[in-house]
């Protein structure tokens, strides 16, 4: 998610390449075009009661440790 919300346009190309999907640069255009428009967006902000992130923490550890996530 990291390098999609950063760099959208070289994402969505390696996804085209690594699919092998046709028509990569007749899309481009249109994405491009989408991720311009967008890229003023503000994403929401959330924030969780401390006894929720803990709880969550706990439970999902195995996939904080595996992708490297602060706990």
């Amino acid at each position: 998610y990291e390098e999609l919300d950063s760099d959208p346009s070289t994402v969505v190309r390696g996804i085209y390449d690594a699919l092998g999907l046709p028509g990569k640069e007749e899309a481009m255009a249109p994405i491009e075009q989408y991720i311009e428009e967008h890229k003023g967006y503000q994403k929401n902000v959330h924030e969780l009661k401390p006894e929720i992130k803990e709880e969550v923490r706990r439970r999902w550890e195995f996939a904080f440790d595996h992708w490297g996530y602060d706990k």
